[in-house]
């Protein structure tokens, strides 16, 4: 192990990441985590992952669709003779188009709302707004681990998937719950990973 995962001298105790810009929201969060932690858990690593790699996620296929609905919807709405109750329906189509085009954006504020954690027995998405909820992914649910470095100790580790059921069956995605997204630290956080697999008994 590296010389950064000094958590081992203070179990129960969350650490703050030295790459966090917004110190307030950061504190909040872990003493949010330290509140919520089982007997005998201890924190390894915490941090936050970054906007960018948030509103990558899903992000160029949803400009796509949103801007396809919102030109649609658009021509639909300029054409002569359509009824009233017809640009109803198109405005309210429009909107959708919008929302959707609007994905990246929202992904990317709600990477501003997410801490994470990992301890020796779960990893920890923690959401601050709206209202406190905390996802975990315990170290049973590991299905597949699978990292991906961006450099400079920056990467992404999904370690499960989500099934999507649709009306012809299901497929399995990767969603922003199936892991740890765009984080720094990379390294540090990958041997936390790694010691909570190897110590299961604890």
């Amino acid at each position: 192990m590296s010389g950064q995962n000094d958590f081992q001298k203070q179990p129960n105790v969350v650490v703050r990441s030295s790459t966090d810009t917004t110190s307030g929201s950061d504190a909040k969060a872990a003493d949010y985590v330290n509140s919520v932690l089982q007997p005998g858990e201890e924190v390894a690593w915490a941090g936050r992952p970054t906007a960018w790699t948030f509103a990558k996620k899903g992000g160029i296929t949803s400009v796509l669709i949103g801007g396809f609905l919102c030109a649609v919807a658009i021509v639909s709405i300029t054409s002569s003779g359509t009824q009233i109750d017809g640009q109803i329906f198109l405005l309210l189509f429009l909107a959708i188009g919008f929302w959707t085009v609007l994905t990246p954006i929202r992904n990317a504020l709600r990477a501003l709302w997410t801490y994470y954690a990992i301890t020796n027995r779960r990893i920890m998405i923690v959401r601050m707004f709206p209202g406190k909820k905390v996802t975990s992914i315990h170290r049973s649910q590991f299905q597949n681990v699978e990292r991906t470095d961006h450099g400079n100790d920056i990467g992404t580790v999904t370690v499960k998937t989500t099934t999507k059921r649709r009306r012809h069956g299901t497929h399995e995605v990767v969603t922003l719950d199936d892991g740890l997204f765009g984080i720094s630290r990379f390294q540090s956080a990958m041997d936390a990973i790694w010691a909570m697999q190897e110590n299961r008994g604890s």
